[in-house]
């Protein structure tokens, strides 16, 4: 099988989970599958899977931040399986967002993957805007925790090549929605 995986990460409240989720919305209806600690949505009209959980109503937060800390290397076990499936030349598609599979490490994996093409997009937006959200939010997250995420995409930016994606507008969530779409090679219906 050929696999074709998007990640995305950013800042908390950087708006990654609100593009994904407005990309799932066009995208229309989802099976939720699990394997094991992993838990995704697959459209199986254009064979793409969303990793994470995504509820119809939020109970708090979204995307891979619901799924097991654990779970990274279960989903390096799929994703060896899926890249190494010799009798096939279909196209898997992977989306995923959030703190907990975009590491580094867990990104160098995928880059090594046979038959893997790989995107990474960083989602940054305005320093007010980012504290608007994150008050939004309730965020009690601490300024140490979050100096520890900003040195940790630092890094990955360094060390990777990335693309930078602004988020601080509904019109830039839509561009977001559309270059995800691109890449991904997935029409509105899928």
């Amino acid at each position: 099988m050929q696999l074709r995986v998007l990640g995305v990460g950013g800042m908390p409240a950087s708006g990654k989970t609100t593009i994904v989720r407005q990309f799932m919305t066009e995208l229309g209806q989802s099976q939720r599958c699990r394997i094991g600690l992993l838990r995704y949505h697959h459209f199986v009209n254009c064979n793409l899977w969303v990793l994470g959980v995504y509820d119809e109503t939020p109970r708090g937060f979204s995307g891979t931040d619901r799924l097991s800390m654990a779970v990274q290397k279960q989903v390096q076990d799929v994703l060896f399986f899926l890249s190494h499936t010799q009798h096939s030349q279909e196209l898997v598609r992977i989306l995923f967002e959030g703190d907990r599979l975009f590491t580094l490490s867990f990104l160098k994996y995928i880059q090594q993957l046979p038959q893997t093409s790989c995107r990474w997009f960083l989602v940054h937006c305005d320093e007010a805007l980012l504290a608007v959200r994150h008050r939004q939010r309730q965020d009690s997250r601490s300024e140490t925790w979050l100096k520890g995420r900003q040195t940790k995409l630092a890094s990955i930016a360094r060390q990777l090549v990335c693309q930078s994606v602004r988020h601080e507008t509904l019109g830039d969530t839509q561009t977001c929605v559309a270059e995800i779409r691109q890449w991904l090679m997935v029409g509105e219906s899928g």
